[in-house]
């Protein structure tokens, strides 16, 4: 049904998204659902040409180190290309790199580049078993250590649960940021990049435009600063799992409301649930 499984960083803020398939056919798509903490996204094509066959989504729970496995992208441009390795190991985020759902992903020594990302990697039975997501290098380019959603992950929140696309990419800043920054509150989310069409710019959400490194990390000032989302005060206990938990209970004709940060000032957006097509 047109439908493709791809990373959310790949995709999230884009401002439009097309597909090139191996027949040279370039084809529009939307997206469909995305969960940035998981790194995954769905999105789906306008119209699929003809004579494609869709891949079987595997079951990653049945992988194991050392098995072979293969990956197919677009490393540097060079489209269709197809690199080979082993899965290397099981891993959490929390032993690699912050920012992703406490989950286990698949560790691989298959050469992965900047192109890749999104791209599919399959077992030796030709089933999908994950999704590329990131490597860990020091000259920014493979150095043998790449990292993939499981396909079991990207079931689960994609097609079991899907998280609605917002269209927003932002970052959580608390402590001597969110002091610097004169927030009200402990917490609040940066908001750094906002889609054009998306939901987040549907609600009158605003980007940043002033980067800057701050204690070595690179971030996007000058953008709303998210304090509250349907009333769940970013910051306070278990405050993502409230959010999404409030979320799921909005209908179409229920308002979405957002509490922000602008320029000093503390302001509500708000705008019916069906108007920005968050619907689950």
């Amino acid at each position: 049904d047109g439908q493709i499984v791809t990373a959310a960083h790949v995709v999230q803020v884009a401002d439009e998204v097309s597909v090139r398939f191996l027949t040279g056919d370039v084809v529009t798509a939307k997206v469909l659902a995305s969960d940035p903490s998981a790194d995954v996204a769905l999105i789906k094509v306008d119209s699929v040409p003809a004579g494609i066959k869709p891949v079987v989504l595997g079951d990653s729970d049945t992988a194991r180190v050392g098995e072979e496995v293969f990956v197919i992208g677009a490393p540097y441009g060079i489209g269709h290309s197809l690199t080979a390795g082993h899965v290397s190991g099981r891993r959490t985020p929390s032993q690699l790199f912050g920012g992703f759902e406490q989950v286990e992903i698949l560790q691989t020594d298959t050469a992965i580049n900047q192109g890749n990302s999104g791209g599919p990697m399959f077992n030796m039975r030709g089933e999908a078993i994950g999704i590329v997501s990131h490597i860990l290098s020091t000259s920014g380019g493979f150095q043998g250590v790449g990292f993939v959603i499981t396909s079991n992950l990207a079931r689960r929140v994609l097609l079991d649960d899907p998280s609605p696309w917002s269209g927003l990419d932002g970052v959580l800043i608390e402590g001597p940021m969110a002091r610097a920054l004169n927030l009200p509150q402990q917490a609040g989310i940066l908001v750094e990049n906002v889609a054009m069409g998306s939901p987040a710019s549907a609600i009158g959400l605003q980007a940043g435009s002033l980067t800057a490194q701050i204690g070595g990390q690179s971030f996007t000032l000058g953008g709303d600063v998210i304090l509250a989302i349907n009333g769940v005060i970013v910051g306070t206990p278990r405050f993502s799992e409230r959010i999404d938990e409030k979320n799921r209970s909005l209908t179409g004709d229920d308002q979405f409301v957002l509490r922000v940060l602008r320029e000093g000032n503390v302001i509500e957006l708000r705008r019916l649930v069906s108007v920005l097509g968050m619907e689950r």
